[in-house]
């Protein structure tokens, strides 16, 4: 094999060992973060166990490239390819993407979280029909773009309902502007997802278009084995990456990520004479909620708290006030 040839395959190797601590990483930071739906947090950690798969079958295939021969039986390098292709597929990223779509719009709509026996069924569909989809339609581009639609719109919808809903429920439900506030938080993570995905598709769906179109009908050796390295390294950055930007747009688990790796060494204190900014705070939808009047501060204090009342009180007979 040539010198090249092992740097890339080694330098592939190199990105997904990363890429799987990463990933590990992102998993037990998901656990600790409470801003979550547990059938949310189910979903999304289905997509990340499915890049983890992706990963942990790819080294059986770098190993007997760099071996320069088969070193297992053809019937288990059938099952490594196609459990490898199966976990990297856009379709099954996609369903994925679909599936916590809908789960965040019946928790928008006001009906009860998912159960968890509920939520592992779906992942389990997730798979399966993944797999029949990739089995029967994986060459057909037209399927991965109807799925690729569904998903943009109905993020772009979900963003749009939320938004309107939470400024609807001002002195709404608490429990209810609760699960909005955490969708909402879910959808910033979904954001980040649903571009890398994007882009990662767009990057393999060309490179494959290239490959097939240019390359093959020549027998073209280096540009196949640049091609495929392309493939395979795109889907290693996209892995190694997406993880962090994930972390990094939901602000509860940015928190998490500081509270468990920052170092416990001693914190300079630094005194500025300048003047402070001001402090602002948001919620959820950006809105800010640090300069009302005090009127408006009062009066909105005891609305959520006769909306609280209204909810949680015991119905009988009416208090009186003497």
């Amino acid at each position: 094999m040539l010198a090249y040839a092992i740097f890339l395959y080694v330098t592939e190797m190199l990105l997904n060992t990363f890429a799987l601590v990463v990933h590990i990483m992102f998993l037990f930071i998901l656990s600790k973060t409470k801003l979550f739906l547990n059938s949310q947090r189910y979903y999304i950690g289905n997509v990340i166990l499915a890049n983890i798969v992706t990963i942990v079958f790819r080294y059986p295939q770098l190993v007997q490239i760099l071996a320069e021969q088969p070193l297992y039986s053809d019937e288990l390098n059938t099952v490594i390819t196609e459990v490898h292709n199966l976990a990297d597929s856009a379709v099954t990223n996609m369903l994925a993407q679909i599936t916590i779509f809908v789960d965040v719009t019946v928790v928008i709509m006001g009906r009860d979280e998912t159960a968890l026996s509920v939520a592992i069924v779906l992942c389990v569909l997730m798979w399966a029909v993944g797999y029949y989809i990739y089995t029967v339609y994986n060459s057909m581009f037209e399927v991965l773009e109807v799925l690729n639609l569904i998903c943009w719109f109905t993020f772009f919808g979900l963003i749009y309902i939320g938004r309107t809903k939470y400024r609807q429920l001002t002195n709404g439900n608490v429990n209810n502007k609760y699960k909005l506030s955490v969708c909402l938080r879910t959808l910033a993570v979904l954001k980040v997802m649903a571009v890398c995905s994007a882009i990662k598709n767009f990057v393999c769906i060309n490179d494959i278009l290239v490959l097939n179109a240019f390359i093959r009908p020549y027998k073209d050796v280096f540009g196949e084995q640049i091609a495929s390295f392309v493939y395979d390294l795109t889907l290693s950055v996209y892995s190694s990456v997406v993880p962090f930007l994930m972390i990094w747009s939901h602000e509860q688990m940015k928190k998490t990520y500081g509270r468990l790796y920052s170092t416990n060494g001693p914190k300079l204190e630094v005194v500025s004479i300048e003047k402070k900014p001001r402090f602002v705070a948001r919620n959820v939808v950006g809105d800010v909620i640090t300069h009302l009047r005090p009127q408006e501060e009062e009066a909105q204090h005891f609305a959520h708290l006769q909306s609280s009342w209204n909810t949680l009180r015991v119905p009988g007979r009416p208090i009186m006030v003497q």
